[in-house]
């Protein structure tokens, strides 16, 4: 438990990302955590971040600039990511909504 604090404590110390890009309406209510997914495990419902391993909910939301509501498969590795980080079943913390950035997105990290 106390390793998932400090990790959640880590990804909110992300900072915002800042870009010239207008991103849709519906990216409006996006999480302050953001990176770059470095890979997906489909098969066990796991997505790599910045070098951290996450569960992906069951009923993850994903949305893309031209998509409101896609579907996991709309993500790969190499995208910027806005995501939320949510308590699911058996007070687990797993990726429940994921926003994919366009390419040239600026992130803005520590």
């Amino acid at each position: 438990m106390k390793n998932l604090i400090i990790l959640l404590g880590c990804m909110m110390m992300l900072s915002s990302a800042a870009s010239a890009v207008k991103l849709p309406h519906y990216y409006s209510g996006h999480s302050s955590n953001v990176g770059i997914v470095n890979s997906i495990d489909s098969k066990n419902q796991l997505i790599n971040i910045n070098g951290k391993k996450f569960s992906v909910a069951d009923k993850v939301k994903v949305h893309t600039m031209i998509i409101k509501q896609a579907s996991m498969s709309s993500v790969s590795s190499g995208m910027k990511i806005f995501f939320s980080i949510g308590k699911v079943k058996r007070n687990r913390y797993e990726v429940t909504e994921i926003w994919v950035l366009p390419k040239d997105y600026q992130l803005q990290m520590p």
